[in-house]
Formats: structure tokens, C-alpha cells, sequence
């Protein structure tokens, strides 16, 4: 990792719904992760990139996009500008269901 770091706003109220919103610089990457929540949103500003075993998708400006829980997925800017989304988790973040891999066999 090269200490690239994006920000995060929790405007989390319950532990069924979380909602953040997601400020990522050029160059920020999140590792592999398998989330034990759905993971749906919409990219306000710049490009998502959305790493599967299979496949890379990348979300443009105001596209929406869904994360099914227990998929395994990088995370990342894709674009030439900073990013900025909006996350809704159901249920809401917990550091305890999220796992991290080096790959995604």
C-alpha cells in the first residue's frame, strides 16, 4: 500500500442501515475485502472501480451500484480525479464483518 488514504463520513444511526459517504484521492485502493453486508450506492463524483475474480466494472458519475454480501471485491478509484460516493450497508458497518484476502481464490 502506498499510505493513500480516503475519508470517510459516518452518518450511521441504526445497526440495521448504515450510510456513509466517501471522499478517495487519486490512486487510493481498498485490498480485497468479503463484506458480511449488502454494499449499494451511487458515485457523485469521478470513477469506481469494482475488482471481481472474473471481471472489473467501472461505475461512471452518478451510477449506482450494488455489492451482494459475502462477494469478494477491490475497491478503487479508477479515475484521473478524486472520487465521492455515497455507501448504504444493511446491516451497518462492523470492522468484525469484514474480511481482508490477498486474492481471490
Amino acid at each position: 500500500q502506498d499510505k493513500v488514504e480516503r475519508y470517510l463520513f459516518d452518518y450511521t444511526r441504526s445497526a440495521e442501515l448504515g450510510l456513509n459517504e466517501m471522499h478517495a484521492p487519486i490512486g487510493w485502493t481498498e485490498p480485497i475485502i468479503e463484506a458480511a453486508f449488502d454494499i449499494r450506492g451511487i458515485v457523485m463524483s469521478g470513477f469506481l472501480g469494482l475488482q471481481f475474480k472474473d471481471s472489473t466494472v467501472i461505475i461512471t458519475e452518478n451510477g449506482g451500484f450494488y455489492i451482494p454480501r459475502g462477494e469478494r471485491v477491490r475497491i478503487f478509484n479508477s479515475g484521473e480525479k478524486d472520487l465521492i460516493l455515497i455507501e448504504v450497508l444493511t446491516p451497518a458497518y462492523k470492522s468484525q464483518r469484514v474480511r481482508q484476502f490477498d486474492r481471490f481464490d
